[in-house]
């Protein structure tokens, strides 16, 4: 039984490294959903948030949305620092 639990497991959650664009807009929408005020401003997502996540999007575990939303919140606060720096200016690098 324990081993057609894994297999099971295995099926239903992706062990590829990268997030379809469906599973990045439903990661954004729950992000949206269950977000705590408080961490709008942090790279945390807040005690609990991972796994209300994970259960949105379905077919990520809790794991891969954490690692999802640290990459994720890491990209939004390099491209805010490289637009502070820029200003109104283009950047290429």
């Amino acid at each position: 039984p324990r081993a057609e639990e894994g297999a099971s497991l295995k099926r239903r959650f992706k062990s590829l490294s990268y997030w379809s664009s469906a599973e990045h807009d439903r990661f954004l929408h729950a992000l949206a959903l269950f977000r705590a005020p408080q961490h709008q401003d942090s790279v945390g997502l807040g005690q609990g948030v991972a796994e209300l996540i994970a259960g949105h999007v379905e077919t990520r575990t809790v794991s891969q949305v954490r690692s999802h939303a640290q990459k994720y919140f890491l990209k939004l606060q390099r491209r805010q620092e490289r637009e502070a720096r820029c200003g109104a200016m283009r950047c290429t690098g």
